[in-house]
């Protein structure tokens, strides 16, 4: 994982946990690297509990893609609830998915765990597992400014 990627992870991880804190839960977010290595975050709704998730991430893909092609990020990164099976335990948890992408063309999912307790939210391990990028493609050609 480079370390764009780490502090998108991060940047996302945070913002979600804050919500999950207070509101019980957090609508998906969006989180760009520029290239001068600046952290922009991105929200595709208005807050409000019951929009369509699929939508939001539909949203923040496109606005992934333009900018993209137009070279102004190295990174990106998203974050969604998610119910997702434990590699370790293979115990069903919500988890925080952050899925990233770098323009080099590789692309991961991270899952962060997480259990909701009467006062605070713990963090469980966190796992992930590279997938197929889909919207740095064809980048590796694409000349970008350094």
């Amino acid at each position: 994982m480079t370390e764009d990627v780490r502090m998108l992870l991060n940047a996302l991880a945070e913002v979600a946990g804050e919500l999950l804190e207070k509101e019980g839960f957090f609508p998906p977010s969006g989180a760009v690297m520029t290239q001068d290595g600046e952290v922009n975050l991105l929200q595709p709704h208005d807050g409000e509990e019951g929009e369509n998730p699929e939508d939001q991430i539909a949203v923040l893909e496109e606005a992934f893609r333009e900018a993209a092609r137009e070279g102004t990020i190295r990174a990106c990164a998203f974050s969604v609830d998610v119910q997702v099976e434990n590699p370790e335990t293979e115990e069903q948890n919500e988890a925080i998915l952050v899925s990233a992408e770098i323009r080099e063309g590789e692309a991961f999912d991270i899952f962060l765990p997480y259990v909701v307790g009467d006062e605070e939210v713990e963090m469980l391990q966190p796992f992930a597992m590279q997938r197929e990028a889909v919207v740095f493609i064809g980048s590796a050609e694409t000349p970008h400014p350094n």
